[in-house]
């Protein structure tokens, strides 16, 4: 028994002419705006640049791709990254640890011992590993 397994699946359906429905509502959606900003504004010289940018950007948005990948997800991306918060968390060292990998570097150089033979703080076991790394 075969079955029929479906290929092309990633290419999208050319519904009107040779456009895809978004490519059409791209460019039809643009091209309204375009028609609106070019009658309702009183002088004709700034509408038609309106009119022309609106229509530029609704071929850009239809047509362009960057990287493989359409317009559409690179400018959501950024408006997205405008309007969602960031939080930067920055967790400073204390003081008094930076003292005293600061003497016990002092008592390392005085001394010219190696590492294994100065006692690390032993609070756990991770704190022995960057004490090691760091000598």
């Amino acid at each position: 028994m075969q079955f029929q397994v479906p290929q092309f699946i990633d290419i999208e359906d050319k519904i009107v002419g040779p456009l895809t429905l978004k490519q059409f509502l791209y460019i039809a959606g643009n091209a309204a705006l375009a028609y609106v900003f070019y009658t309702f504004i009183p002088v004709a010289a700034i509408g038609v640049l309106f009119a022309i940018a609106f229509l530029s950007f609704g071929m850009l948005l239809a047509f362009y791709k960057y990287n493989n990948r359409p317009l559409i997800k690179m400018v959501s991306a950024v408006f997205f990254y405008y309007i969602k918060p960031r939080l930067y968390i920055w967790k400073p060292q204390k003081q008094k640890e930076e003292k005293k990998r600061v003497v016990d570097m002092s008592r390392y150089k005085a001394t010219k011992s190696t590492a294994a033979e100065l006692s690390a703080p032993s609070s756990s076991r991770l704190n022995e590993l960057s004490w090691k790394v760091d000598m």
